[in-house]
């Protein structure tokens, strides 16, 4: 009987010796909320073409930097280039008498300032020979009939050169509208024209092309993704349950997964408003630190582990949280104890009350 009460004794302190224990001490802590991450382009944008057709022609690579109005695709274009050839040659409108381009209506114009000119010879030659026939009839000179027949000829081409003249301004103001009516129809031609050539729209990396060369593409669809070439940010989602614990500003850390040795520092700069219904999560966009040296790897859709720094303290009284059952801890001594906490990361606890640096607890089985 004495030896199995031995036995007893010796395994019960073979299993108390194998219980982990924990030493209080005072470290630092931060508590922060976790976020998934992907990395953007400052100023990513899709380029689209406002006009649909057959992609003949990729300019860039992908990787390549760009400039901003650098032409880098074009799509077919025969029935744009075929009315700009109609704009530049000064076709006349449909249903319109011919010509009517700014050069019919210069000939025209021209005939009409020489039907002008002549009028107003005629006119002043009949002036000067009325005006001798009126003096003539004043002196009693010469028939009433002949003095009436040279006033009629005088008013006739009187009229004659106001007409003419009319007709003249009138040409004038045509070809004046028809040279402005040229000039639209050629910009909107070379406008048509230009929608055809898809053209960056800032200085950056041209990212991704979203077409192939002989692809029909329908207007508005993307084509090519292009943003910033150095500079980036973080796309970050949480969970709903943390929505009331970031703000404006706050520090992020962030882990990149193609790059694991570097962690990337920033800031908070815009927080969703709303709760996306899919997901249950909002979305955060973190400024990377500008004086932070960038690899030169990065490219956007990279994938991140974010943290969001809530709070931190550089000296607190802490305890893993597995060493937590129900809100109480155990002492080598067998006691319970309910310590009052603070600030939690995600797997040490600040202690504020109830325990002090030193103790040392039993992890609970």
């Amino acid at each position: 009987m004495r030896g199995k009460l031995l036995v007893a004794a010796i395994l019960l302190a073979s299993c108390q010796s194998k219980q982990e224990t924990y030493t209080i001490e005072s470290k630092p802590i931060v508590e922060s909320v976790y976020a998934s991450a992907r990395l953007r382009a400052e100023g990513q944008y899709d380029l689209s073409s406002a006009v649909g057709g057959r992609v003949i022609a990729l300019l860039k690579k992908e990787g390549d930097l760009v400039q901003a109005g650098e032409l880098i695709a074009v799509l077919e274009a025969d029935k744009a280039q075929a009315q700009l050839a109609g704009a530049e040659g000064g076709a006349p409108p449909a249903g319109g008498p011919a010509p009517r381009g700014p050069d019919g209506y210069q000939t025209q114009v021209q005939s009409l300032w020489s039907n002008y000119q002549m009028a107003q010879l005629n006119r002043r030659d009949d002036s000067l020979y009325f005006e001798r026939q009126n003096r003539l009839y004043q002196q009693g000179i010469g028939s009433r009939m002949q003095w009436e027949k040279a006033q009629l000829k005088y008013q006739y081409s009187r009229n004659q050169s106001e007409a003419a003249r009319s007709a003249y301004i009138d040409g004038q103001r045509k070809l004046a509208a028809a040279r402005d009516q040229a000039k639209s129809a050629e910009q909107l031609a070379r406008s048509a024209r230009g929608d055809y050539q898809v053209r960056a729209l800032e200085d950056g990396k041209l990212y991704a092309w979203n077409v192939r060369v002989g692809e029909m593409v329908a207007p508005q669809r993307p084509i090519a993704t292009l943003g910033s070439a150095s500079r980036f940010y973080a796309e970050l989602q949480i969970d709903e349950v943390d929505a009331a614990r970031v703000k404006y500003g706050q520090q992020v850390a962030l882990r990149l997964d193609a790059f694991p040795d570097n962690i990337v520092t920033g800031s908070l700069r815009q927080i969703d408003q709303q709760v996306d219904p899919k997901s249950g999560t909002i979305f955060l966009e973190c400024s990377l630190d500008s004086a932070q040296k960038l690899t030169q790897g990065f490219f956007p859709g990279l994938s991140a582990e974010a943290s969001i720094v809530i709070q931190e303290k550089e000296s607190a009284i802490v305890l893993p949280l597995i060493y937590l059952k129900n809100g109480k801890v155990t002492m080598v001594s067998g006691d319970q104890v309910e310590p009052k906490l603070g600030i939690q990361s995600i797997n040490m606890v600040e202690v504020l009350d109830g325990l002090k640096a030193g103790d040392e607890l039993v992890k609970p089985q």
